[in-house]
């Protein structure tokens, strides 16, 4: 089976899945497929580098790593003001 074949299928699979909203899954595979397109492991590193890069400034990324925080955060909280003992 043809590798770029392989990736697309892979691609698609991973969207359908999770319907778009996850954009980690899909730049992993693209660093993958482009990191093994080329000969040098310094190469390599700049498609990685700049995947990662593009992924951190997408505003999807960016919303989920809010969330996941403040939710955290909170939920931390709770569990702390909620214990016997403890007031608010």
């Amino acid at each position: 089976m043809n590798i770029g074949r392989l990736f697309q299928q892979l691609t698609a699979s991973i969207s359908a899945e999770y319907r778009h909203n996850y954009p980690a899954p899909i730049a992993a595979l693209r660093c993958l497929f482009n990191g093994t397109t080329v000969l040098s492991m310094d190469a390599a590193l700049r498609i990685e580098t700049a995947e990662f890069s593009a992924l951190t400034r997408d505003p999807v990324a960016r919303n989920m790593i809010r969330t996941l925080f403040l939710n955290r955060g909170k939920a931390s909280r709770e569990e702390f003001l909620g214990r016997p003992g403890w007031s608010s």
